[in-house]
């Protein structure tokens, strides 16, 4: 079976705290999207070097590049070594690959020639024209722990809580002075979490962020909040073989599925964390933007009230999906039902 060998979308990484994981996994869903338009007909490579969550997660048609395994389809092609990534011995996995643009290769609907193996060019800046077609389902909601005693304590741990995603660290200021995006300030988070305090006074946080806990202490002083330290992990840790690197693998995964599954998130702009987290279980959310500090939901800018409102959905089991039916349909009840019809439908199954 031919391979699609998709090198880290950035070249690779070294800061073992800023790993780009959910930038991986999207990068991951265009691959899979690719071969799914290919009728499946190649397996994706992934490089154990940049890929140590795999050990934790099922990524559908992938494996992990093994050098005695995996050998190249055809050898009757020019090797290929392209300049621009940062280290050819750690990307030897595209050497007789044929390089590939998604922006070139869209007008023929992304077909491949399975007489070859096939590395795309754009890394993370791939066409994002492939997203129009994910109406209800998308690849990265096929991602699945492999544990699943630590599937069922991060649902059981995580569904009732309200998941907050801070951004503070790297790519943001002014931790990074030239970085695009600014650091959503406290008082934006205290103003919505106050307010699902006003309508729920027991209702508890999941905080996922970027930076040491004692930079943002002044959260768990205010309000009654976990994060992944909370949880038992040492049995579930497996041994890595890039231990500086990839130290932090297992608490970014549970750190991850465990905003992904809270009932309602607060989450970033221009963050594929929170976009992650907001796709994976289609849950309501509240979305931060740094210019302004303007609130959004998946749909309209909003006032409290209406964040309230998603709240109240969300505590009844509501998901982003159905909100949009409901905008759409005056029959509230007729929405639902077409919601939970439409959720039956997987594409991907």
């Amino acid at each position: 079976m031919p391979y699609l060998k998709w090198v880290e979308p950035w070249g690779g990484y070294k800061i073992p705290n800023d790993t780009g994981f959910c930038n991986r996994i999207f990068h991951w869903e265009f691959a899979y999207e690719v071969n799914k338009r290919n009728n499946f007909e190649f397996n994706i490579l992934l490089q154990e070097h940049f890929w140590p969550e795999y050990k934790y997660i099922d990524l559908p048609y992938t494996e992990m590049y093994n050098h005695d395994i995996h050998k190249p389809t055809n050898t009757n092609i020019p090797l290929f070594e392209p300049d621009y990534l940062p280290d050819n011995s750690i990307n030897n996995i595209i050497r007789y690959t044929k390089p590939f643009s998604s922006w070139d290769i869209k007008e023929n609907n992304f077909e491949l020639d399975t007489q070859y193996d096939w590395y795309p060019t754009c890394g993370f800046n791939f066409v994002r024209d492939i997203e129009k077609n994910y109406k209800y389902h998308r690849p990265l909601q096929l991602i699945k722990l492999r544990n699943k005693e630590l599937d069922k304590l991060i649902k059981d741990k995580a569904s009732d809580l309200v998941g907050v995603h801070i951004r503070r660290g790297e790519g943001t200021k002014p931790f990074t002075p030239d970085a695009p995006m600014k650091a959503i300030d406290n008082e934006l988070y205290f103003k919505i979490m106050d307010a699902i305090l006003e309508e729920n006074p027991n209702q508890k946080f999941y905080i996922s962020c970027d930076v040491p806990l004692e930079n943002i202490k002044v959260f768990f002083e205010k309000y009654d909040c976990i994060t992944y330290k909370n949880l038992e992990l040492k049995k579930y840790h497996q041994k890595e073989k890039f231990k500086k690197l990839h130290r932090f693998t297992l608490q970014n995964i549970v750190d991850l599925f465990m905003l992904a599954n809270a009932k309602f998130l607060i989450t970033v702009n221009k963050s594929t964390w929170s976009s992650f987290a907001n796709l994976y279980n289609k849950r309501l959310f509240v979305e931060l933007f740094d210019a302004d500090y303007d609130i959004y939901t998946c749909h309209d800018p909003i006032d409290m009230n209406d964040i309230i409102d998603l709240y109240k959905r969300s505590c009844m089991g509501h998901t982003s999906d159905e909100l949009r039916i409901f905008k759409n349909t005056k029959a509230t009840r007729k929405a639902q039902e077409m919601g939970k019809e439409r959720r039956k439908e997987d594409i991907y199954s």
